[in-house]
């Protein structure tokens, strides 16, 4: 079940990543060089994919309808010398002429003698009329997940993404002699301080050392363990989640991911998580730890670096309030880091199916007393990323009154106008900021709510079962350019009823 689970998110994420890919179409004729006829049966494919292709109609006609953008197509048959032809970006007609192949066959046997050619009762004419019947159905727009253009100035992407297998994990235990912590009772502080202290494989802090090349933004060093991403059990907020600064230096780069990467591992064996392993009947000696490294979604201001809003959502929502009912989803948001959505901090709560009608948001009052508080920012100043059993020792945390001067407080928070005793969404109002999404769910400035309730559907469906989604948003972006929506997990919700 583990290895269905798996290819069930690596499809989903997979679909999700590919619905911001331009759709291409490239269409023609195939003739004989010599008889100018239409040559029906060709293969047309890319050469870099050769499953992505198609095959001419009885009149030489080809469609090939592709995410790709460019490539070298290779037109081919049995009797035929082979063509390649480069093909540019966009929509293109490209019609082809294939020489016959003057080669002698050994041996030629044609049954029955004397028959000619006919279309009429032909099978192979008959199915591929059928297939051309049917090639609207194979369209990439009818796809249900095909929806590039769905969302006007929105990608919707996956952070680029590094995984660490588990058999690292597996040779930095057993190379550095770190089994015994298993069976023995160690502070948090002492386990960390052992792991830290040992050596990640040569192979990995090579490949780590080529990956840190190609960076230019924060990462975020998370797990993704066996039982953490068990399909029947899944848990998430147990192990440490540390993020660190880009820095120009290759070698202080370096030393900060793989501090951060053995700060991950030592976080399995912390009093927090062995407690959680054995109320949940599992055994710590049977865990594996693979860790994700992901680009840190969000922009930069002041040495700190943030997203516009990151969130929690599930599409069952167990608390329904009002008209909402249980299978419309919930979603949780905050300006800043989704470290404090996670951990259960002062965040906002919607319905993706209601999004004007926010509780927290209904009266003043509640606005004042309810919202967000505070704000989750990384500090891209290297030192202050310090071993610590602490995941969030070089976040700062940011008051209302500190927030005001950063781009991207102008998208989520409105003014408290206390002459008026009322609460105004104008940007040019000045007074107490209050963060309360109104520019977002009340007038739609991003479709948070759509996108949201369209992937919690598309996982549920994919993973039958409900699913928590972790995402964040950046809308601080420089004009012309689209804002972005990450997806950042994906993990099933199973009610504890059924286990």
């Amino acid at each position: 079940m583990k290895q269905r689970y798996s290819k069930i998110l690596i499809l989903f994420l997979l679909v999700l990543a590919g619905s911001n890919a331009f759709a291409q179409q490239i269409k023609g004729v195939v003739t004989d060089s010599v008889t100018h006829e239409p040559l029906m049966y060709i293969s047309v494919y890319y050469q870099e994919k050769r499953d992505m292709g198609t095959i001419t109609n009885i009149d030489g006609e080809y469609k090939l309808e592709t995410r790709r953008n460019g490539g070298t197509l290779v037109f081919s048959a049995v009797g035929y010398i082979s063509k390649t032809v480069k093909v540019g970006s966009g929509n293109q007609t490209i019609n082809i002429q294939l020489a016959p192949d003057n080669v002698v066959l050994n041996e030629v046997v044609v049954k029955p003698k004397k028959e000619k050619y006919s279309r009429k009762n032909n099978p192979a004419v008959e199915f591929m009329k059928k297939v051309i019947e049917h090639k609207k159905a194979q369209v990439l727009e009818v796809n249900d997940y095909y929806q590039y253009d769905k969302y006007e100035n929105v990608r919707i992407m996956i952070p680029r993404s590094v995984v660490i297998a588990t058999e690292f994990f597996d040779d930095f235990i057993r190379h550095n002699g770190l089994k015994y912590i298993i069976s023995q009772d160690f502070s948090d502080e002492e386990i960390l301080s052992e792991f830290v202290s040992s050596v990640l494989p040569f192979r990995l802090r090579e490949a780590l050392k080529s990956y840190i090349r190609t960076v230019r933004t924060p990462l975020a060093i998370r797990s993704s363990s066996k039982l953490e991403d068990s399909h029947y059990q899944p848990f998430a907020g147990i192990y440490s989640t540390y993020m660190i600064p880009y820095v120009d230096n290759e070698d202080q780069m370096l030393r900060l991911l793989l501090k951060a990467v053995k700060s991950v591992y030592a976080s399995v064996y912390f009093a927090a998580s062995r407690a959680y392993i054995q109320s949940s009947q599992n055994l710590i000696s049977e865990e594996k730890m693979a860790v994700i490294i992901q680009e840190v979604c969000g922009t930069e201001q002041d040495g700190l670096f943030f997203p516009t809003l990151s969130g929690v959502a599930r599409s069952i929502n167990y608390y329904p309030i009002g008209d909402e009912t249980p299978e419309e989803g919930v979603c949780n948001i905050a300006l800043g880091l989704g470290k404090l959505v996670v951990d259960g901090g002062r965040t906002l709560r919607f319905s993706p199916r209601y999004p004007q009608k926010v509780l927290q948001t209904s009266t003043p009052e509640l606005a004042l007393r309810d919202t967000q508080n505070e704000v989750l920012a990384l500090s891209l100043r290297p030192e202050e990323f310090r071993t610590s059993i602490d995941d969030a020792v070089n976040l700062r945390r940011l008051g209302l009154t500190q927030i005001g001067g950063f781009r991207n407080s102008k998208f989520v928070c409105s003014v408290w106008d206390r002459e008026n005793e009322r609460i105004s969404d104008s940007p040019f109002d000045q007074g107490r900021k209050v963060i309360t999404f109104n520019n977002i769910l009340k007038y739609n400035t991003f479709p948070l709510a759509e996108i949201i309730s369209d992937i919690l559907q598309m996982g549920a469906e994919e993973m039958r079962c409900p699913v928590e989604v972790e995402f964040a948003v950046n809308m601080d972006v420089a004009p012309g350019q689209r804002q972005v929506f990450n997806l950042l997990q994906i993990r099933p919700i199973i009610d504890n009823q059924d286990n």
